[in-house]
């Protein structure tokens, strides 16, 4: 499962008729629930619900042709898709009159689902969610965005593509230079850490990936065992593991692949990485080999944890969810430098070497959809700035475009207390100046999801060394990459 599985706000469920159970029914998980704006109340001047405006007038002439046409789409289950169902519910559908059926999923079950579709060619969605793992297999099943943003008949008001983050467009939303894809949302690594107990022990925030050994060594000497210096989302074969180990491999100069194609991944560079993420055990709770990216942040949400480098995302659940030990207590900050970093053009197949490890989806538009054009109008309004930083304010989640982050919009409601500014700030040089990007290869999944984390977790459990790990995991990036 996802990282963000836990924030969900109903386990699996088609968006239809039972939406508004599903919402009602597990509310609490939401990191949106404390915020006290309402979805008038973040309209903008440029919102399709305000009568008058160039979107209100685009969406009311445009439904007149695809009115009681039903688009059908597919996504991961997170908040941030929750909130965009009620503006679907409350703004698209009502001036369109063009039907919605969103059905949201688990992770997992999305990508089956998605394969089932292309496999009996049954045409099922017309929108369908590309975690950026899974760009190298669905690369041909969409419909190339730019070809339709040409289509001045379709093309929403003030759409502004230029407006997504490229370092997006170029890494999640496209394959081999390829655009098959609209970016959707972008989960990436950032740091945490307790003001309370930092300013307790006189700690500075480390910069540097050695001091950030160094301070958790201080806070387990002076806390332990109730609270530890780090944690990590450790659980042997789950692909957070992996995603944990990235950030270290990246950050020691290492990557999964030289510029030839071959395997780097058993260098010595990587072999430095690994040393790394083994010594950060001695800091961690022993559980932490059990945790995914959900236990890993509910250890730091029960305050067990006094720093910690993960998903942006959690933020809003550390700061504000029901029950949370450290809301008010917590900061955010960018990583630690990385101790060397390998140049992209030192890797292959889109590999970009990072510590801020990124885990973000894009849209595609199906190729066998049979709404083709109304997909495409209602797939333009969701990922316009409006309303994809109305979804951000609502959902205290990340943006895909620019313009989120310099809306003033964002600094009301939740974002106006400087703790919240702060992390957008973060995320934002997170996005645009130390993203890590996994290699783009269709097969990835098998390795991503099962062959690495395997491995990883046997070393992670004292059940081999690391060259024997890394030498396995090199020997099956190479047959890989060979079947290309």
């Amino acid at each position: 499962m996802k990282r963000r599985d836990v924030l969900r706000l109903g386990t699996s469920a088609a968006l239809g008729w039972s939406a508004t159970y599903a919402l009602k029914a597990c509310s609490r998980f939401s990191s949106s629930s404390s915020v006290k704006l309402s979805l008038e109340e973040t309209r903008g001047l440029e919102s399709a619900s305000v009568i008058g405006t160039d979107a209100y007038h685009f969406l009311k002439d445009v439904g007149k042709t695809f009115s009681g046409t039903t688009i059908r789409l597919i996504t991961e289950d997170v908040p941030s898709a929750q909130v965009a169902w009620k503006l679907v519910q409350e703004e698209f559908i009502p001036l369109t009159g063009i039907k919605v059926e969103w059905e949201l999923l688990p992770l997992e079950r999305v990508l089956g689902r998605i394969e089932q579709d292309i496999a009996r060619e049954t045409g099922i969605y017309d929108i369908m969610y590309c975690d950026r793992d899974w760009v190298g297999r669905l690369a041909n099943i969409g419909i190339d965005p730019r070809a339709l943003l040409e289509n001045s008949d379709l093309q929403y008001p003030k759409y502004n593509f230029e407006d997504f983050f490229p370092s997006l467009v170029a890494n999640m939303a496209s394959y081999q230079g390829r655009l098959i894809a609209i970016p959707y949302d972008i989960p990436i690594f950032i740091m945490f850490y307790r003001r309370d107990i930092f300013e307790e022990l006189g700690l500075s925030v480390p910069t540097t990936m050695t001091d950030y050994l160094a301070t958790a060594q201080v806070i387990n000497e002076a806390k332990k065992p109730q609270v530890y210096g780090t944690a990590g989302q450790w659980k042997a074969g789950h692909n957070s593991l992996l995603c944990n180990m990235t950030a270290w491999l990246w950050s020691h100069g290492g990557s999964f692949y030289h510029a030839d194609g071959t395997p780097a991944i058993n260098d010595e560079r990587a072999i430095a990485g690994m040393e790394y993420l083994l010594a950060q055990r001695q800091y961690a709770p022993p559980e932490a080999l059990t945790w995914d990216w959900y236990g890993e942040a509910e250890a730091f949400r029960q305050g067990r944890v006094a720093m910690l480098i993960s998903w942006g995302e959690w933020f809003p659940w550390f700061e504000a969810s029901p029950m949370s030990q450290v809301s008010g207590r917590v900061a955010t900050v960018p990583c630690p430098q990385e101790i060397a970093l390998r140049s992209y053009r030192e890797c292959a197949f889109g590999e970009v070497p990072g510590i801020s490890h990124c885990g973000g989806s894009s849209l595609l538009l199906s190729r066998s959809s049979k709404q083709q054009e109304a997909a495409w109008v209602f797939l333009q309004w969701l990922t316009s700035a409006d309303t994809t930083t109305r979804v951000a304010i609502l959902s205290n989640t990340n943006g895909v475009r620019r313009s989120t982050y310099s809306d003033p919009r964002l600094r009301v409601g939740f974002g106006a207390q400087a703790n919240v500014v702060k992390y957008f700030d973060v995320t934002l040089d997170a996005i645009e100046s130390r993203m890590g990007v996994e290699p783009h290869l269709p097969n990835w999944i098998e390795l991503g999801f099962n062959r690495f984390p395997v491995e990883l977790g046997k070393l992670m459990t004292n059940q081999q060394s690391i060259k024997t790990t890394l030498d396995n995991m090199a020997q099956a990036a190479a047959q890989v990459a060979q079947t290309l």
